[in-house]
């Protein structure tokens, strides 16, 4: 729609067509949202040891692919791997 025919749409006495209108970009940014929002989560390895204070690996913005290579290595050594 142009400039000119949301105009028309306000000045006229049909506001379910406002309200039509901004739910569809309200679902339109929500999905966006979301598709931006689940593409990088944050990750934890710990490490126990026996007499040692846990160690702590913390991992930010990890996509998919680098959190399943960064799971298989702290499992290997023994890590608890989870999602913060």
């Amino acid at each position: 729609m142009k400039n000119g025919e949301y105009q028309k749409i306000l000045k006229s006495k049909k506001p379910y067509l406002i309200l039509i209108i901004m739910k569809k970009v309200f679902v339109i940014a929500s999905v966006g949202m979301l598709l931006f929002a689940s593409c990088k989560k944050d990750y934890t390895c710990t490490y126990s040891y026996t007499g040692e204070p846990d160690t702590v690996v913390n991992y930010t913005k990890l996509s998919k692919t680098a959190a399943t290579a960064a799971e298989s290595v702290c499992t290997l050594g023994a890590g608890k791997w989870s999602k913060k």
